[in-house]
């Protein structure tokens, strides 16, 4: 307060009282946030885990195509053996060590390296296209990272997540 009962909105302890103000109400709206409805979480996570990638092995090569969905929370890959039959490896991303990637002048092949109790380990699929199988690769890594970093994907906007995870997923070697 300023003499003569004037109050100055120059006043730097009034600007600080502001600040701290707004800053508890954006804790309190983040708090809000955190509880938000249980069936808009429900939403998000099923938003969340529709295919981000899907490729299948070269058709003139193998005429029943293995097929490999990747979303948010794990990977897919459908074995095709005879006509109407299959088999379904899901791989949950939090327990993928390492993606590889093997090519050759025409086609690659994707190994997904899992815990070492697994007995299919590591899941290995042929005859993929080479930049698919690589595309493939950069968005499981990424999914890794941002899984390991417990980063929360139902809040990242769908458009812009396959993006984000390539850059996080692109090898270091290959920034440069």
């Amino acid at each position: 307060m300023e003499p003569n009962g004037v109050i100055s909105f120059n006043n730097p302890d009034l600007k600080k009282w502001n600040q701290r103000l707004e800053d508890e109400k954006e804790v309190e709206e983040s708090k809000k946030e955190e509880k938000e409805d249980p069936n808009k979480r429900f939403e998000r996570i099923v938003e969340s885990s529709q295919p981000l990638f899907r490729l299948k092995t070269a058709i003139p090569l193998n005429p029943f195509p293995t097929e490999i969905l990747i979303d948010s929370f794990k990977v897919e890959i459908i074995f095709r053996e005879f006509l109407a039959s299959s088999q379904t490896e899901s791989i949950l991303i939090k327990e993928i060590r390492d993606v590889i990637v093997e090519t050759n002048p025409l086609f690659a092949t994707l190994k997904i390296v899992v815990n070492p109790e697994h007995p299919n380990n590591p899941f290995t699929v042929g005859y993929l296209k080479k930049g698919e199988a690589l595309k493939a690769r950069r968005i499981i890594q990424g999914l890794v990272v941002v899984t390991r970093n417990a980063l929360d994907l139902t809040r990242v906007d769908q458009t812009d997540i396959m993006e984000k995870l390539e850059e996080i997923g692109t090898p270091v070697d290959s920034l440069s």
